[in-house]
């Protein structure tokens, strides 16, 4: 994988996403124009133009998922990568798992996330409140509002520091 992505992967992760999954089948090109037609009714008739590109996009963020984790495994216990670009990678992975549903795998993501911005931006920092928020929100799909509740207090408490009351 170039540098240039896995760059990307740090710095403008929500970049990639929005320009990678913003595909439409309903927009695709084939060398004929019997051929285009031809699969753009198959597609029709069989699933549907929505519902393709949801797999699609399903696919590619799973496959986003999967460069991210390598990336996190590469760099995994070198003491240079515990900065807040690795804290952000960890939490963007951590996102994307918790979208697709893979709890197990996001949890362990969040919370060396948390730890890492936590030691290197401080406990009131608003990074750190995102990644709480995130935690929390995972404990939540899981139905385990005990755990999540005081989570969110905690991130509530950190935004309201650091934005004031007002801020929505």
């Amino acid at each position: 994988m170039g540098n240039y992505f896995i760059q990307t992967l740090y710095n403008n992760f929500d970049d990639i996403l929005n320009k990678i999954c913003n595909i439409d089948v309903g927009k695709a090109k084939a060398f004929l124009k019997s051929d285009e037609e031809m699969i753009l009714n198959t597609v029709k008739q069989k699933i549907g133009i929505t519902e393709v590109n949801k797999l699609i996009m399903m696919e590619i963020r799973k496959w986003i998922a999967n460069v991210g984790l390598e990336e996190i495994n590469k760099k995994d216990g070198r003491s240079e990568n515990f900065g807040k670009e690795f804290a952000l990678l960890l939490n963007q992975v951590g996102e994307l798992l918790h979208q697709q549903g893979n709890f197990n795998e996001a949890k362990p993501l969040f919370e060396r996330s948390l730890e890492i911005r936590e030691k290197t931006l401080g406990v009131n920092h608003p990074d750190v409140a995102h990644t709480t928020n995130n935690l929390a929100l995972l404990y939540q799909d899981q139905g385990k509002s005990l755990e999540a509740e005081p989570l969110f207090q905690k991130s509530l408490q950190i935004q309201q520091k650091h934005f004031g009351k007002s801020h929505p």
